[in-house]
């Protein structure tokens, strides 16, 4: 089970980078305020919050688990959607 756990770890950042491709979620540059040039995936926050599900699914149910995916998924959205600090705060 450990080694089952240990390659669905490790292909999941692959994964989500391929589906942030197919279902557009992406980073798209602003001039003034981003360096890079290309639209680049949000595959971090999506990564974590796979991780963390699948942990929660297959390993344990505990509370930091559930806290780091709160922390991954209002940082994700906030990517995407730009929250003020104000909500954020009152959601995490």
């Amino acid at each position: 089970m450990d080694y089952l756990l240990i390659s669905i770890s490790a292909l999941i950042p692959f994964i989500c980078l391929w589906i942030s491709k197919k279902i557009s979620f992406l980073d798209i540059p602003d001039i003034s305020i981003k360096s890079h040039s290309k639209a680049i995936p949000y595959v971090g926050g999506i990564s974590a919050i796979s991780l963390c599900l699948i942990f929660l699914l297959f390993v344990n149910f505990n509370i930091p688990v559930l806290i780091i995916l709160l922390f991954s998924l209002t940082g994700t959205l906030d990517d995407k959607y730009g929250f003020t600090p104000y909500l954020r705060l009152i959601i995490e």
